[in-house]
């Protein structure tokens, strides 16, 4: 299974850098940061939407599982949100650090 979904990872990745146009004529070659950052912002909320449901169930009905299921969730949601928010990128110095832009720029 882990060899199945590393394959299925590789192909993905592939197909968005070396399938995709070089260039959009408006963005450049900065559009393709969609075909990563996207999908692991959505998965991360995913995660954490599971972890709302499990931690639901385990304070209702006192389901066991549903703890165990909310403590594994916890480190793959993060993880997939420091990669999201690590893979994202400012589109401007204003967007990184307003205060400092502001001195630099004005």
């Amino acid at each position: 299974l882990l060899w199945s979904a590393l394959a299925t990872t590789a192909l993905g990745l592939g197909w968005a850098f070396l399938g995709t146009p070089a260039e959009d004529y408006l963005q450049g070659a900065s559009y393709r940061i969609m075909y990563i950052h996207v999908p692991l912002a959505w998965m991360g909320q995913f995660v954490f939407g599971v972890m709302a449901v499990s931690g639901f169930c385990a304070l209702v009905w006192r389901v066991k599982l549903a703890e165990i299921a909310t403590i594994a969730a916890a480190p793959v949601g993060a993880a997939f949100t420091a990669i999201a928010l690590a893979s994202s990128r400012p589109r401007s110095p204003r967007a990184c650090c307003p205060a400092r832009a502001r001195r630099r720029w004005s």
